[in-house]
């Protein structure tokens, strides 16, 4: 039997995305083999059942980085509620509980950005496209606040993103976080700084 029997097609296909992300995050793209693909996904390993849902673990790759880009934009979505609450603060405490959120569910595809040089092409595109609507949702939150001709909009939004981003590949590359720093100091300090961050240039004339 190459596949369970009285599985839908798009629950089968689920399985796979979901059997790659948690693949992906133990082992990189180039370790994992279609292989182990199949057998995470409980179908016969070595049988091929991942071709009738997928052309090839590349293109297996792109979808479920595709995925990420439209969780990133349903992130980016959210600035408007983020703000709401009226103080930079605040919103950056929701801000690191949504990507707390977005990173454990995603954990695979966000080891896929320390993966970057051995990706297919198709998939270094689309990893590009992630990257990107990550970082947009840091210029729109810093545009609300310090407007959109602050001089160093993108590069302090890059910061923003990055250090966070950063943290979560090393936790899922070596299995423990950057020096020992548990994630609740992590993101208190993170809040700590861009919230004082953008309070200094509000004052500065």
């Amino acid at each position: 039997m190459t596949e369970p029997t009285g599985q839908q097609p798009s629950l089968r296909r689920e399985r796979l995305l979901s059997s790659t992300l948690e693949l992906f995050a133990q082992r990189g793209y180039a370790a994992t083999t279609v292989a182990d693909i199949e057998s995470a996904a409980g179908l016969s390993p070595g049988s091929g059942a991942m071709y009738r849902h997928f052309s090839s673990k590349e293109d297996l790759g792109v979808e479920v980085l595709t995925n990420l880009a439209n969780r990133f934009r349903e992130f980016r979505s959210l600035v408007p509620q983020v703000l709401e609450y009226g103080d930079p603060r605040a919103e950056l405490l929701r801000v690191s509980e949504l990507f707390t959120g977005l990173w454990v569910e995603n954990q695979g595809a966000f080891a896929l950005m320390g993966d970057g040089q051995v990706l297919p092409d198709r998939m270094r595109t689309e990893l590009g496209v992630v990257v990107e609507e990550g970082y947009r949702w840091f210029v729109d939150w810093l545009s609300a606040h310090l407007g959109s001709d602050f001089a160093d909009l993108d590069t302090s939004a890059m910061l923003m993103a990055g250090s966070l981003s950063f943290y979560g590949q090393q936790f899922i590359a070596v299995g423990s976080p950057p020096l020992a720093i548990a994630p609740e100091v992590m993101f208190s300090a993170w809040v700590d700084h861009w919230s004082d961050f953008v309070f200094r240039h509000r004052e500065i004339p």
